[in-house]
């Protein structure tokens, strides 16, 4: 989440989004929260670039065209998105159709097993999630979403062989 808040419209390229800033909060002094951008990610896997699917492209397109001529992506006003207006905006689609409301992390785990279940090569995984290994990824990230109808087929397969 504090990626997607970070990104400048330098860093997007059609369909591929170079990642290579966080935003990070803390509290100052007088115990206020401070947002800011960090030219670097978390760790030095998240420096990456994204590829976006092609169903996506239209959306980059349209975050250009609301704001052309804003330093970051998403902007409001001439002020960069914070990662909470992403949060607030999420939960609030969410509710308006009718479903569970989703975190940014929650999505990011549903990408990243949609990935797997996919069969996309693990070297693309981690690189898409910015980790240095597939172990993170599975270990953090991924989620078993077959029933158990299709755990049964599966195990049936594997016995017939």
């Amino acid at each position: 989440p504090g990626e997607l808040s970070a990104i400048k419209q330098i860093d997007v390229d059609e369909r591929i989004i170079h990642i290579c800033r966080t935003e990070i909060c803390y509290k100052d002094e007088n115990g206020n929260n401070v947002y800011e951008v960090r030219d670097f990610p978390k760790t030095e896997a998240g420096i990456r670039d994204i590829i976006i699917p092609l169903s996506a492209k239209c959306l980059i397109k349209k975050a250009k065209m609301i704001n052309p001529f804003g330093e970051y992506l998403f902007e409001r006003n001439g002020k960069r998105l914070r990662t909470y207006n992403f949060t607030v905006r999420l939960k609030s689609i969410c509710k308006k159709v009718g479903v569970k409301p989703k975190s940014l992390n929650k999505i990011r785990k549903t990408y990243a097993t949609t990935l797997i279940d996919s069969g996309v090569e693990e070297s693309l995984i981690i690189s898409q999630m910015g980790h240095t290994d597939i172990t993170t990824t599975k270990k953090y990230y991924y989620k078993n979403r077959k029933d158990l109808e299709e755990k049964k087929t599966i195990i049936d397969n594997v016995s017939n062989l």
